[in-house]
């Protein structure tokens, strides 16, 4: 193992959207649940994350714009907003995620700040070789594993839980989809539907 800042890899991509898989489990019991993710992310602020049970069904619409994150738990009829932070996500990964750091893992960069160390994890080739960033305080971690091309995982670690995302194909990010999304603006803001609640996390 070896301490370095560099980054995962160095790519020239702005913009892109990627197909994923999300694996939340509770380290105690075993007990896991899956979605599939639909990931469009333009660096370095925007982002939105669509996941859908194996069944199809929507079960959580989040976006990112600007320092700010919106979150919609269509089933519990639940919006959340309010600024990046480690809060923000803390209820659907049961890991303090910043939504800032899943964009930066999206595009293979390092987690930067106060108490994060980066290191390289050594391999026979770029798959094997892993990237490890680690937050000593918070006991939380977020590795970069079985990394070929396009397909990646990362997974999300502290003591309780694991959060794993499978990015299984990447294409470059098409902008006329906006419409296919019925969003006519922007895919990085969302309307609070009507009777949801909303929450304000600050």
């Amino acid at each position: 193992m070896s301490c370095s800042s560099a980054p995962v890899a160095t790519t020239s991509r702005r913009s892109g959207e990627w197909s994923a898989r999300a694996q939340i489990t509770e380290l105690s019991s075993g007990k896991s649940q899956q979605a599939n993710l639909e990931i469009i992310s333009v660096w370095p602020q925007k982002l939105r994350i669509e996941a859908t049970a194996i069944l199809g069904i929507t079960v959580a619409v989040l976006t990112v714009d600007q320092g700010r994150f919106q979150l919609i738990l269509p089933r519990e009829k639940k919006y959340y907003e309010g600024p990046n932070s480690e809060k923000a996500l803390q209820n659907l990964f049961k890991v303090p995620i910043n939504p800032e750091w899943l964009i930066r893992t999206t595009f293979d960069q390092d987690i930067k700040g106060p108490d994060w160390i980066c290191l390289t994890q050594s391999g026979d080739d770029e798959k094997s070789r892993s990237r490890v960033c680690r937050n000593e305080q918070t006991k939380v971690s977020v590795t970069w594993k079985d990394k070929q091309g396009d397909q990646k995982r990362v997974i999300w670690t502290n003591p309780t839980h694991e959060v794993q995302i499978v990015y299984k194909s990447y294409s470059d990010w098409d902008a006329t989809k906006v419409q296919d999304n019925g969003n006519q603006s922007t895919p990085f803001k969302l309307t609070i539907p009507e009777g949801f609640t909303k929450y304000n996390i600050m």
